[in-house]
């Protein structure tokens, strides 16, 4: 019985001893390569301590001038220090990128490009100059805004109303906005609109007068042509005033209509 009994505690034992422990004991910390601490003690501690630098501050260094990016050094410094400990010299020999598209000055993004003639070519478009970026809320000394379009200064009367902009005004002035809505609809520009309204007088092409509400005049075009409300500008006819404009649109442009109303309001005596 004895021996039965020694023996199920060899057993049990060496069970226990297969058990792999649930508590085990704190992970060493990963010590720091050889001649690191050494080196962090000999750097001044003046340029390794984390300034409270406020927003707007330079490079905790003499002579660097960088505006402050984090522990009190600038982004070079701060890289330098991070990687061994030592910030290393004040002065940083360090030439910006720029974009090698003649005439761009941007900074270099990727491929010899700024970020936006990248992004072009990653389009497979052919690299074209990019716009003059424009502050919706810059003014001069006059307070006038400048047209993204046009790129004169005007006053802000002479730009529209705009509630998803920063300034509540368009980026267009008036006539460039007007210009860009006409061409996106009916396929023709200013100059053709100006010229279409003075081959008429100046009026409508109906009535001959104008908008009371000061509205600028209709851009009317053959339906037949293309059914909607967008024109390939070939098929425009002329200018019309709103209520003529209106008018022909609810007799479906039907000349038949057109001609049994006016014989339906001669009929009652005007002519």
């Amino acid at each position: 019985m004895s021996d039965q009994l020694a023996l199920l505690a060899r057993r049990l034992n060496c069970g226990n001893d297969r058990i792999r422990p649930i508590n085990r004991g704190p992970r060493r910390l990963r010590q720091q390569p050889r001649g690191v601490a050494d080196l962090r003690e000999q750097i001044d501690m003046t340029q390794r301590t984390r300034a409270r630098v406020p927003i707007g501050g330079q490079c905790s260094l003499d002579k660097c001038g960088r505006p402050h990016y984090a522990s009190g050094f600038c982004n070079p410094h701060w890289k330098r220090w991070k990687r061994s400990g030592d910030p290393g010299p004040a002065t940083i020999n360090s030439v910006a990128q720029l974009c090698t598209f003649n005439g761009c000055g941007r900074t270099h993004s990727a491929k010899g490009l700024c970020a936006s003639h990248y992004a072009q070519h990653r389009k497979g478009r052919p690299l074209k100059p990019l716009n003059d970026r424009v502050n919706p809320r810059g003014r001069d000394t006059d307070g006038n805004k400048r047209c993204a379009t046009c790129k004169q200064w005007k006053p802000p009367a002479g730009f529209r109303a705009a509630s998803r902009t920063a300034d509540g005004l368009d980026s267009r002035c008036i006539g460039c906005s007007h210009d860009h809505s006409i061409r996106k609809l009916y396929g023709i520009g200013a100059v053709q609109y100006a010229a279409l309204l003075e081959a008429q007088g100046g009026g409508c092409a109906i009535c001959g007068g104008t908008n009371e509400s000061g509205r600028a005049m209709a851009v009317d075009h053959d339906h037949g042509c293309c059914p909607g409300q967008r024109a390939c500008g070939s098929c425009v006819r002329g200018l019309l005033c709103s209520n003529c404009n209106m008018g022909i649109g609810l007799l479906r442009d039907d000349p038949a209509r057109l001609e049994a109303a006016a014989a339906y309001i001669r009929q009652y005596g005007h002519d």
